[in-house]
């Protein structure tokens, strides 16, 4: 799956199954573009958390809805002002 998002630079990008417990699997998208290959179908949530210092505001949670066979890009996590 690849999400690319101009908006969300310098960040961490967590996504996870709706349901599921396990922590959300994470990575950087420093140039404002992430991956997350190989994802099962089913309805996931992401968002962003600025890289940089703690107490920063993150981006609100996006839900999408993933089908077999289906994939996901143009998804847009915007972060607040700084």
């Amino acid at each position: 799956m690849l999400f690319r998002s101009n908006p969300v630079q310098m960040a961490m990008v967590s996504i996870r199954q709706v349901g599921d417990s396990d922590p959300p699997a994470q990575k950087p998208a420093m140039s404002g573009v992430f991956t997350f290959p190989s994802l099962a179908p089913g309805k996931y949530q992401l968002n962003a958390a600025p890289i940089g210092p703690p107490g920063s505001k993150g981006s609100e949670t996006v839900t999408v809805d993933l089908g077999p066979g289906q994939k996901l890009d143009n998804v847009e996590l915007r972060l607040p002002p700084r």
